[in-house]
């Protein structure tokens, strides 16, 4: 924890686990004065076996209301559905 910059910087083959949610990277930087999880990967990737999500992404950043934006080279599947582009946002809903 840096207590100049406020945030906390995690490295090297970083697991976050929350809710149903398993988030996986190269590395993450925890923002406490901007609010926000940044995951990044070559790619860094999501998963969730319950609510059948699978994504890739260079880089994740997660909000405190559960929006997530997924950043460069993003591929998001869900069920049947998949999404490919640059950028994708997502909302976890909290009953996830």
């Amino acid at each position: 924890m840096n207590k100049f910059t406020n945030k906390l910087l995690l490295k090297t083959n970083i697991q976050i686990n929350f809710g149903n949610f398993v988030l996986s990277g190269d590395s993450a930087i925890l923002s406490y004065d901007e609010e926000k999880l940044v995951i990044n990967g070559s790619p860094a990737s999501i998963l969730s076996n319950k609510n059948n999500i699978n994504g890739v992404a260079n880089q994740f950043i997660i909000y405190p209301n559960l929006s997530m934006e997924m950043l460069g080279d993003a591929q998001l599947l869900q069920n049947d559905q998949s999404i490919y582009a640059e950028q994708i946002t997502y909302k976890i809903s909290p009953n996830d």
